[in-house]
């Protein structure tokens, strides 16, 4: 009985070889695509949040009612409303368009109390301080 030969040792070799060499590029691709597709969208993210901005124009502090305008490129949506730091219910848009004005009342307020409101969206903010009433 005799060992394999010498050219199906070479041929084994070189097969195995290959399949190293295409499993790592693979591999390598696989993850290259993935960084870049984060980079792509946080760089995306970036350029919203820069061209994104709310201008508070006015408060009523009779009303608690408080103006703002979409003062940047995009359109505003996804509201939070924060008063004194904390999440609080409001009535108002739940979208601005490009350079559209709206009016945000939050709701619970007492006469005669100082508030900071805060008014947020994903990319930008805006905060205010009256007393109410």
């Amino acid at each position: 009985m005799r060992g394999v030969s010498t050219l199906i040792a070479a041929i084994l070799l070189l097969m195995i070889g290959l399949m190293i060499i295409i499993t790592v590029f693979t591999w390598l691709q696989s993850t290259q695509s993935s960084v870049f597709s984060g980079i792509e969208s946080q760089q995306a993210a970036e350029i919203r949040a820069a061209g994104s901005q709310m201008t508070l124009l006015s408060v009523d502090s009779s009303t608690a009612k408080i103006t703002a305008q979409n003062t940047g490129k995009y359109d505003l949506s996804d509201f939070k409303l924060y008063v004194n730091g904390t999440l609080s219910a409001y009535t108002g848009p739940s979208t601005l368009a490009i350079g559209q004005v709206g009016y945000f009342i939050p709701t619970g307020l007492t006469t005669g109390k100082y508030y900071e409101v805060k008014i947020t969206t994903p990319y930008t903010h805006s905060a205010v301080s009256f007393t109410y009433g």
